[in-house]
C-alpha cells in the first residue's frame, strides 16, 4: 500500500495533476521513507529475510494505535539502523536485539515498544531477561510512539520548538516511570534506558514543513561502577552525536 501510494504520488506530481494530491498521500510517503531508512541497510544482513517477513506480520501504520508484531520488529531494525550510521560494529542479534561491539566491551540493547503505560513493568522485566551475563553493559531502548494520540501530526513554530516538545514527551515518560526503571535496572546488567519518540511534524519555519522527526532521551541508573560508566559514556557520545 505504501509503495503504491508513493508511485501514485510521483505520477500525479510529475504530470502536474496537483488536484489529485492530498495530505494523506504525503503522510503515507513519509511513513514509507521512515521504513526505507531502516530496512534498506538489511541488504547486508545474512538473515535479512527473517526481518523482512516479520515486518509484514501486522500493521506498520504509524498513525494507528494497535499492538503489532510488525511494529515490535521494526523498532529493533530501526534502532539498529540508526546506530549503524554512527558506530562501526553494530549487529542485529537474538538475544538481546542489537549488539554493539567496542572491542574491549560489548553492549546489548533490548528494544521494546510501549503500547500502554500500564505494562511498563512487564516490558522492563522482559528486557532484563534478554541481557545475557556475558555482556558488559545492557541498555533497554523504549519506543513510545504509540502513547501519542492516533492520526496526529505534531505542529511547531520552529525546529527548536519541535525538539523541545519531543524531548519533553520522552522526559515526562521517564519521570512517570523512574521508580520502575530503578527497580528493573538495578540488576547490574541492564543499567540504562533510551526513550524514543518519532512523529510526522509540521514545522512552520522550515522550507519543507512536513517531515519525520525523532528525539531520544537517556536515563542511567545512579552510582555506576567506573568501568561501566566509562563504556556507557563512550557509547552515548557516539550514538547521540
Amino acid at each position: 500500500m505504501l509503495i503504491n501510494n508513493c508511485r501514485r504520488l510521483w505520477e500525479e506530481w510529475f504530470m502536474n495533476r496537483m488536484d489529485e494530491l492530498n495530505m494523506t498521500m504525503l503522510f503515507n510517503a513519509l511513513h514509507l521513507d521512515r521504513v526505507a531508512e531502516a530496512v534498506l541497510p538489511l541488504r547486508d544482513v545474512h538473515n535479512c529475510h527473517f526481518y523482512l517477513k516479520s515486518i509484514c506480520d501486522g500493521s506498520l501504520d504509524f498513525f494507528k494505535r494497535e499492538k503489532s508484531h510488525a511494529k515490535d520488529i521494526f523498532w529493533e531494525i530501526e534502532t539498529w539502523a540508526i546506530l549503524k550510521h554512527k558506530l562501526p560494529n553494530v549487529s542485529l542479534c537474538e538475544p538481546p536485539d542489537v549488539l554493539v561491539d567496542f572491542g574491549n566491551a560489548r553492549i546489548g540493547i533490548a528494544c521494546k515498544k510501549i503500547y500502554s503505560e500500564t505494562n511498563v513493568e512487564k516490558v522492563l522485566s522482559e528486557a532484563v531477561s534478554q541481557i545475557e551475563k556475558n555482556l558488559d553493559v545492557g541498555i533497554v531502548a523504549v519506543n513510545i510512539d504509540d502513547l501519542i494520540p492516533a492520526d496526529k501530526v505534531l505542529k511547531a513554530a520552529s525546529l527548536e520548538e519541535m525538539t523541545r516538545v519531543l524531548r519533553g514527551l520522552n522526559e515526562s515518560f521517564i519521570q512517570r516511570h523512574e521508580r520502575h526503571l530503578r527497580k528493573y535496572l538495578a540488576s547490574g546488567r541492564l543499567i540504562s534506558a533510551i526513550v524514543s519518540t518519532s512523529v510526522i511534524s509540521d514545522i512552520e519555519s522550515e522550507r519543507v514543513r512536513i517531515n519525520n522527526s525523532r528525539q531520544w532521551a537517556v536515563w542511567t541508573i545512579p552510582g555506576l561502577a567506573e568501568s561501566k560508566d566509562r563504556v556507557l559514556k563512550r557509547f552515548y557520545e557516539c550514538a547521540m552525536r
